[in-house]
């Protein structure tokens, strides 16, 4: 083939933009079935909707509830699990806007049949990871064995996926463990805080053991407070209000004095609203 291009169209095979597909490949990537034509359809149509009220930037973000009612009811008509799957076809091509404000739709309405698409595709959604995010921690009417399940899932990313490479990734992800208790998997924190070194990890897991309520990690490093770095002490003081209510209080009022005014507030604030 490369011999017949070049001596009768001059034309030549790049090593490096050449691929050989199964059939099979081929139809699914590049062939217009039925299915992928509705998809598609429905990506254009999306497109079009955005163009009517005139958004043109591919990065400019969506508001959905800054839309008039007739544009609102018009994306609701779509497909959105459709256009996700049509944008997750795409691969590193997808459209990072109209992804983020499908899975921020998605959200909103409670779609949870989405999040085994999206749980099935990280690998190519990680461009949109804190939509991703956003989308699971939104979600409600979920009960805890499958938040559970989505916790372990998420967590496990830190360790083994090309999402956990990235400081801010495991930041997010870490983040999602540090408001409530809903996602489970306590016991992994600590082990998450000893085999990642980055502040910003350190910060979200001393948050997430907190609000786990491992209230021993903190009696076994409270002597130490002043040798973290800024962030880690501020999120170690704010944590620290695990412990029983009496240690608590006697530690703090031990150290008060020793504290910058913004780590002073962070310990009121901690004491009004302790993590339990």
């Amino acid at each position: 083939m490369a011999n017949v291009l070049f001596e009768i169209h001059g034309l030549t095979l790049q090593q490096n933009k050449t691929h050989i597909l199964p059939v099979a490949d081929f139809i699914e990537r590049y062939l217009e079935t039925g299915s992928k034509k509705e998809k598609t359809s429905l990506t254009q149509r999306f497109r079009e909707i955005l163009e009517d009220i005139g958004i043109e930037d591919p990065y400019e973000e969506i508001d959905y509830d800054e839309l008039d009612s007739e544009i609102q009811e018009k994306i609701d008509s779509l497909n959105l699990r459709g256009i996700l799957e049509e944008q997750i076809s795409l691969g590193a091509d997808l459209n990072l806007n109209i992804t983020g404000f499908v899975l921020r739709r998605l959200s909103q309405i409670n779609d949870l049949d989405g999040l085994e698409i999206v749980l099935g595709n990280i690998g190519i959604l990680y461009p949109v990871f804190k939509e991703v995010l956003a989308y699971f921690t939104a979600i409600r009417k979920v009960d805890a064995e499958y938040r559970q399940k989505v916790g372990k899932f998420l967590l496990s990313l830190i360790e083994d996926s090309v999402v956990g490479h990235l400081e801010y990734h495991k930041c997010w992800i870490i983040n999602t463990f540090t408001k409530d208790r809903e996602w489970d998997n306590q016991d992994e924190f600590v082990t998450i805080y000893n085999n990642n070194n980055d502040e910003f990890s350190h910060r979200e897991s001393v948050l997430a053991i907190g609000r786990a309520g491992q209230d021993h990690w903190f009696k076994a490093r409270k002597r130490t407070v002043f040798q973290f770095g800024p962030w880690e002490k501020r999120a170690f003081l704010a944590a620290a209000s695990c412990l029983p209510k009496e240690e608590a209080h006697y530690w703090y009022s031990s150290i008060y004095g020793q504290l910058d005014i913004l780590e002073k507030s962070i310990v009121d604030w901690a004491k009004a609203n302790p993590f339990a």
